[in-house]
């Protein structure tokens, strides 16, 4: 468990990671970054499976900012209840174009149920925000938002315009 830790004055509330990360069965709650990636910013390699981020803050990536040049496999885990100060609620990814290939994958995962601050000039997002791996499979994502990259022959993703059915996550707390 990485929980109830700040910075102050830069990224990476939980984890600031420069170079390789497993994570496994874990839980990342209550962290805040004044920059990005409340619970976790990644600029290496970074794997996390079956775990959980709730409750987390920054201006960008509530949970977890990703940015160019990394790569972040998130597996199995749910991403929601995170706040971003501007844009990204749940996960801010890389703003490369559309012609690189990002960092970011998303496999069996829940992204759903995170916030941002809509009346912030230019945020975008409250699930996801940037550019994402076109091979993320088997997610449900709750608002698309501001995402490129998924596809959505392979996940469910929510609040797309003119989709059908609307997809609402109904997730609350556990226990």
């Amino acid at each position: 468990t990485v929980s109830n830790n700040a910075v102050l004055t830069n990224d990476g509330g939980g984890v600031f990671n420069s170079g390789t990360l497993k994570v496994a069965d874990s839980t990342f709650g209550g962290n805040s970054a004044a920059g990005s990636g409340g619970a976790l910013f990644n600029k290496g390699t970074a794997t996390i499976v079956n775990s959980t981020f709730a409750g987390n803050s920054a201006s960008f990536g509530g949970a977890i900012t990703n940015i160019e040049g990394a790569t972040l496999l998130l597996s199995d885990s749910t991403v929601s209840g995170n706040h971003a100060g501007v844009s990204g609620g749940g996960i801010s990814a890389t703003l490369e174009s559309e012609l690189n290939p990002s960092g970011t994958r998303l496999n069996n995962s829940i992204v759903a149920g995170n916030t941002y601050n809509p009346t912030v000039e230019g945020a975008l997002g409250p699930d996801l925000y940037g550019f994402f791996d076109s091979a993320s499979s088997n997610n449900l994502i709750g608002n698309l938002g501001f995402a490129k990259g998924m596809d959505h022959s392979k996940n469910l993703l929510g609040s797309i315009e003119d989709a059908t059915p609307v997809i609402e996550a109904k997730l609350s707390v556990l226990g």
